[in-house]
């Protein structure tokens, strides 16, 4: 087995272990026949082998479609923290964004805070937030809030209760609606409703319009990258208009999914799940390079370009040795 095989092999291990330990949507009444259909499109939908691209593409890409679909993995700041690098270098005046992380009917609370009427506090017990529901990282939504705020740009609440199907349209009523006085919007949404067969493809039947979807981190993406040693390169063409930013690691979005799911009353800090991630980023490593003895001490940075690049298991051991100092 080629050492790239042994990482690839002993990181999918890692991950499914995390992953088998937290349900998805644990707690929700959306896994159902439909909701599995409806995952079962988006993953069809991702699953082909992707091509390496530049993130110059995916700007100009954007900078060129009227309505920009941002996959967002909710539980994760890093997640919302990229969304806002895109959306920085891309957006035209006058543009907005549309946000799956408030419902509606949330929309003025919202615009109280955009206006400086509310703070961050009374904006969360005036919204979903505020009772816990839904997963996403609260300091991710206020990032993204407060750079709208500061760049004067409208921020629209897009949810709505209900099936994904049924869900998606509604999305599709609102956007169509947005898009009467707004040049670009920015749709900030998880990834399922974000296949081409799902919100995009019911947008269109409402209007035609250019558009671009870009998802962080979609894992066949990246299992792919990981075996050809290219896990680094920083984005990734899935089809026309349709990319992925190799931003978010699999292993890292396990753990926040698991914290976000299993526990609640004694979440880990970003940081902390950061430390777990890179620990057993480092066990993988040495279970791929079979290092015998007492761990060492290396680098995030070291071992990451040990798991994602390097191609030959003498060039990894002498890469991991050179780096480390007994720990």
């Amino acid at each position: 087995m080629s050492f790239r095989d042994r990482v690839y092999q002993e990181y999918r291990r890692a991950y499914r272990e995390i992953w088998g330990r937290s349900v998805f949507f644990k707690g929700e009444d959306e896994i159902t026949s439909g909701f599995r259909q409806y995952e079962r499109e988006f993953r069809q939908e991702v699953r082909s082998p992707c091509s390496l691209t530049s993130l110059d593409e995916i700007i100009t890409t954007a900078k060129q479609s009227e309505i920009v679909y941002l996959g967002d993995f909710h539980s994760l700041r890093q997640s919302k923290l990229e969304l806002i690098n895109i959306i920085n270098k891309v957006k035209d005046a006058p543009a907005a964004m549309a946000m799956e992380d408030f419902f509606v009917q949330e929309q003025k609370p919202i615009n109280d805070y955009l206006c400086g009427k509310i703070d961050r506090q009374q904006l969360r017990e005036r919204t979903r937030h505020g009772n816990g529901y839904g997963k996403s990282s609260w300091r991710g939504v206020i990032a993204i809030l407060d750079y709208a705020q500061k760049e004067k740009m409208p921020v629209y609440g897009l949810d709505v209760k209900g099936r994904f199907r049924q869900r998606d349209k509604r999305y599709a009523f609102c956007l169509d609606h947005f898009l009467n006085d707004h040049n670009q919007l920015f749709v900030i949404a998880g990834d399922f409703h974000l296949a081409r067969a799902h919100l995009p493809s019911f947008v269109q039947q409402k209007r035609k319009v250019s558009d671009v979807v870009v998802f962080q981190g979609i894992e066949s993406a990246f299992w792919q990258l990981l075996r050809e040693g290219q896990a680094q390169h920083p984005a990734v063409r899935i089809a026309e208009r349709t990319y992925s930013l190799n931003t978010v690691p699999p292993l890292l979005k396990a753990l926040v999914w698991a914290n976000a799911t299993e526990w609640k009353e004694d979440q880990k800090s970003s940081a902390g799940l950061q430390k777990v991630h890179d620990r057993m980023l480092h066990s993988i490593v040495r279970r791929a390079i079979e290092v015998k003895g007492r761990a060492q001490k290396v680098s995030p940075k070291a071992i990451e370009n040990i798991a994602y690049s390097v191609r030959e298991r003498e060039e990894a051991l002498q890469m991991y040795m050179n780096s480390s100092c007994p720990s």
